[in-house]
């Protein structure tokens, strides 16, 4: 903590040795590997172990030599380079230059350890973002490219979506886990979004129960995007069309913009509720590592939900939000100079009778 005030250090890169949270000394740090906190894969935590992000890595010698981490060689970029201070000969500090960034490197279900060497040599030696995602349920892509999507599939969600990404991206490179698809920027990605977002409507309400005939008659409409907390927007949503029927399966897909790094845990609900404001069935989570982003961002989240097999027919209400999986509490959103509501409500959900 000294040596981050002496130095005037708003921000730095840790790996921390040690079961002690370091925040709780005042310390503002964005994590790395380490143990026995924060454990994980080097691109977890938006780190390029080939090239590391300009900055301040303070780095504990136990991690430094790897002596705990799924991978030992996490640090060899900087085990090969003297460190610029030692505090308390435990931990090192590194100075890694400012430059700018080369683009964007997004692992979709792959590893960095997946990576042959002829990819790692043309994309990682060097500064690059490094952002990753769940394929089958989710993609990030950043407000500009280039960008190189190393995936071992695209967007099975959703056709449209896939379309354009085959059709806009050059694949340059495939193996038998992954292939490599380059694109030039992100406009063929930003015009999938423009169309998703101009059928999406949305609504808003305090109400806790709905009128069964009509469940959004005194729902006030919500203009989109919606700032949750000013940190993330929900920019629009797509839903399964046509009648469900109990038991049936059924996404919803939401897209979302970083208006701010988001280090804390966070989590999207999707929730179908009666009209009366009972909980049907849920979905929560994120299949995107919040850590990689960077104000600009877009991300593409799918919910998996499901009719319960004794579901009454008529119509359903969707609300989506987002909360701290830490403490449980909901995101705000300002609807108003004077209302805050910490949900959207989506379009209805018409079930049918059962099959």
């Amino acid at each position: 903590q000294r040596y981050v005030e002496e130095h005037g250090l708003k921000e730095i890169y840790l790996s921390w040795f040690g079961s002690a949270r370091p925040e709780h000394y005042g310390i503002s740090y964005r994590p790395l590997p380490g143990y026995p906190l924060h454990q994980g894969e080097a691109e977890t935590f938006a780190f390029n172990p080939y090239h590391p992000a300009p900055g301040t890595y303070a780095i504990s010698v136990s991690n430094l030599q790897g002596v705990a981490l799924r991978d030992p060689d996490t640090f060899l970029w900087f085990r090969q380079r003297q460190p610029t201070a030692r505090i308390g000969n435990s931990i090192f500090i590194y100075e890694v230059p400012a430059e700018e960034s080369e683009g964007t490197v997004c692992l979709g279900g792959v590893h960095l350890s997946d990576l042959d060497s002829a990819t790692v040599e043309a994309l990682l030696q060097r500064y690059v973002h490094i952002k990753t995602f769940a394929p089958q349920t989710s993609l990030v892509w950043p407000e500009t490219g280039p960008l190189w999507l190393i995936t071992s599939d695209v967007a099975p969600f959703d056709s449209a979506l896939r379309e354009t990404v085959m059709q806009q991206g050059k694949s340059i490179a495939e193996h038998g886990d992954y292939r490599v698809i380059h694109l030039a920027d992100t406009q063929a990605l930003d015009r999938w979004l423009a169309a998703l977002t101009a059928c999406s409507q949305a609504w808003w309400s305090p109400a806790t129960a709905f009128p069964v005939d009509e469940p959004l008659r005194e729902a006030m409409p919500l203009s989109l995007p919606a700032d949750f907390a000013h940190r993330i927007a929900l920019l629009g949503y797509q839903n399964t069309e046509g009648p469900l029927h109990p038991g049936e399966a059924f996404t919803v897909t939401s897209a979302w913009r970083v208006l701010d790094q988001s280090k804390p845990p966070l989590a999207i609900f999707v929730h179908l509720l009666s009209p009366e404001g009972q909980l049907v069935t849920g979905w929560d989570g994120l299949d995107v590592a919040s850590l990689s982003w960077v104000e600009g961002d877009t991300f593409v989240q799918v919910h998996h939900l499901t009719v319960p097999a004794e579901a009454d027919p008529g119509e359903y209400l969707l609300e989506l939000g987002v909360y701290s999986p830490e403490t449980l509490a909901r995101w705000p959103i300002s609807v108003s100079a004077t209302d805050t509501t910490d949900r959207v409500l989506l379009a209805l959900v018409q079930v049918g009778e059962g099959q």
